[in-house]
């Protein structure tokens, strides 16, 4: 008779099947916790008592991606697949290595806990994005895209309340405390971020996962009410990055829809009723917002003086940059107005791990780009909602909710990139045999 601890020895590894289903379970509620006001702070540099960018926290959503980090080690490692890295090929592949490996030269020359937490909190999105990419059979992407789906609509929904009311209606730790942002007679809702424009990078999300669940679903209908809900959450966020990614978006279903008469006239109507609703229904604050857009002193948000602080911050340390993570410590050191991040990535990058870092991230999101144009529409749209967050804006790569929803975002993309070829040919097969609309 075999002792306990033989049976419990002998009892079988996980299945691939498992340990990918509680994977992508862990990735919704990663996305879920995001939002979360509750976090601690563990570190931080000296006078910066109240500045995010210059320490180091962790929140409920860090235990999610430490998860996905180890069920993406256990269903990975030893078992002969390829990392994220190998995945991308060449030139892209190249260009994502020597800035990362530039990025590692800058953290041994400039070593700081704000590196060391950059450096895992990218190693946590790298694997969200493989656990995501590699997700097999369509019911388990299709509950990965409602999962994601459901919390950008209802974050959108609680934006879309407290932009009516005026109030953020927080209840801790659902949502943060404090007053509201106000554009002419409108209130910015943020649903339970503390900033508008962070809310509008997770519906970016959404709206990338919704615009696949409107191609694969049956019944399309539920994932178009979800994408106009999530179109106006964007409109009263005020974000004008959010606003651009989602005009694009619409340029690019409406040619498909034309061309290829696919579901695209569904994805048009959806985020263009979303967007009139949200720009014409909550005051008069898109006017204002676009009074300011033509005002000089105003229409970049103060984006030049980012980015001519982040030249002086490349100036000082153009080979190895300033670190990883110490871009708003090290700025302290040289002459700016504000202390805050350089509002685009590859300046970011330019600053922290050196000029040739941040070519190199350049590089990869251009060739990011071109290889999604050369996928099609579908792959397109999933990819321009968060692109203008990342040349405009700082949350989706300097902070840790930002870094966490990144992650999902890319292996979005690897979902329709790296599926099997007969699979995506037989499901477009089927989509387009469906009734078009548009």
């Amino acid at each position: 008779m075999a002792s306990p601890l033989e049976t419990t020895s002998s009892a079988p590894a996980p299945s691939d099947e498992e340990l990918e289903s509680v994977g992508l379970g862990a990735v919704v509620l990663l996305v879920a916790l995001v939002p979360l006001a509750l976090g601690t702070v563990v570190w931080t540099s000296p006078g910066s008592s109240t500045d995010p960018n210059r320490w180091v926290s962790v929140s409920p959503s860090d235990v999610a991606s430490l998860a996905i980090l180890a069920l993406w080690a256990a269903s990975t490692l030893g078992r002969g697949r390829r990392t994220p890295l190998g995945r991308l090929g060449r030139p892209l592949g190249w260009a994502v290595a020597i800035a990362l490996g530039l990025e590692a030269v800058a953290l041994a020359v400039h070593p700081s806990p704000r590196g060391f937490e950059l450096l895992a909190r990218v190693a946590a999105a790298a694997a969200t994005a493989d656990l995501v990419r590699r997700a097999r059979g369509a019911g388990r992407r299709r509950a990965l895209l409602a999962g994601i789906v459901a919390v950008g609509s209802a974050q959108a929904l609680l934006a879309i309340v407290q932009s009516l009311t005026g109030k953020a209606l927080a209840v801790r730790p659902f949502a943060f405390d404090g007053e509201l942002y106000q554009f002419g007679s409108s209130w910015a809702g943020r649903g339970g971020f503390g900033h508008p424009y962070h809310l509008s990078c997770l519906l970016a999300l959404a709206v990338g996962a919704a615009i696949l669940g409107v191609h694969g679903a049956r019944r399309p209908l539920p994932w178009c009410l979800a994408l106009g809900l999530c179109a106006t959450g964007m409109a009263v966020t005020f974000s004008r990055a959010g606003v651009l990614g989602l005009a694009a978006v619409l340029v690019v279903a409406a040619v498909s829809g034309l061309r290829n008469r696919d579901r695209s006239g569904w994805i048009v109507l959806a985020i263009a009723v979303g967007l009139a609703v949200g720009m014409t229904g909550f005051g008069d604050g898109w006017a204002s917002k676009s009074a300011d857009s033509v005002d000089g002193s105003s229409v970049d948000s103060g984006r030049r003086d980012r980015a001519a602080e982040a030249v002086r911050l490349v100036r000082s340390e153009p080979l190895v940059g300033v670190g990883p993570g110490r871009y708003v410590i090290a700025l302290e050191d040289v002459d700016h107005t504000e202390l805050r991040p350089a509002h685009d990535l590859p300046l970011h990058v330019s600053a922290e791990a050196g000029l040739f870092a941040g070519v190199a991230a350049a590089v990869a999101l251009a060739l990011l780009g071109l290889h999604c144009l050369r996928l099609g529409a579908r792959c397109l749209t999933v990819f321009l909602p968060m692109v203008p967050f990342l040349l405009l804006d700082a949350y989706p790569y300097t902070w840790p909710g930002g870094l966490a929803l990144s992650g999902v975002w890319l292996g979005l993309l690897g979902s329709v990139w790296y599926r099997d070829p007969t699979e995506r040919v037989a499901a477009e097969s089927v989509t387009a045999s469906r009734a078009p609309v548009g």
